[in-house]
C-alpha cells in the first residue's frame, strides 16, 4: 500500500535522558472524512426510543389516574345518595314515632294513676317535668 506523507507519525520513546525511535506510524483517514454514521445514528435512535418509552409510561400513568379519579367520584356520589336515603329514613321513622307517641299519649294518660301508685312517681313525656 502506498501511504501519503501527510498521515505519518514518528513514534519515539523517552525515558529520562534516553531516547529511542520505535518507527513510523502510517494511518489513513476514513473515506467520509468525519465521524462514522453509526456513531451518530445509535445515540439518536437510543434517545428516540427513550422518549417513546417515557411517553408510553406517562400516558399509562395518566390514564390510570383518570380511572382512579372517576371511580372515586362515583363512590362519593353513591355515598352521598346513601347518606340522603338514611337521613330521609331516619326523618320518616322519627316522624312516625312522634305520631305514634302522640296517638298513644292519650291512652297512657288514662292509665297512669294506677301505674304511678304501683311503681312510684316517674316523669312521662309531655308532663313538662312534673312528678
Amino acid at each position: 500500500k502506498k501511504y501519503s506523507a501527510d498521515y505519518t507519525a514518528v513514534v519515539t520513546v523517552q525515558l529520562g535522558n534516553w531516547r529511542h525511535t520505535a518507527g513510523k506510524l502510517y494511518y489513513t483517514k476514513s473515506p467520509s472524512g468525519g465521524i462514522p454514521y453509526v456513531a451518530i445514528i445509535i445515540p439518536i435512535g437510543g434517545f428516540i426510543v427513550l422518549v417513546v418509552l417515557l411517553s408510553y409510561v406517562g400516558l399509562k400513568y395518566h390514564r390510570s389516574q383518570q380511572t382512579h379519579r372517576r371511580t372515586l367520584k362515583t363512590v362519593r356520589m353513591h355515598m352521598e345518595k346513601l347518606e340522603m336515603r338514611v337521613a330521609n329514613e331516619c326523618k320518616d321513622a322519627f316522624t312516625a314515632l312522634q305520631m305514634q307517641l302522640t296517638d298513644d299519649h292519650g291512652n297512657v294518660r288514662d292509665s297512669v294513676p294506677a301505674i304511678l301508685r304501683f311503681h312510684g312517681e316517674c316523669p312521662l313525656p309531655g308532663d313538662g317535668g312534673r312528678y
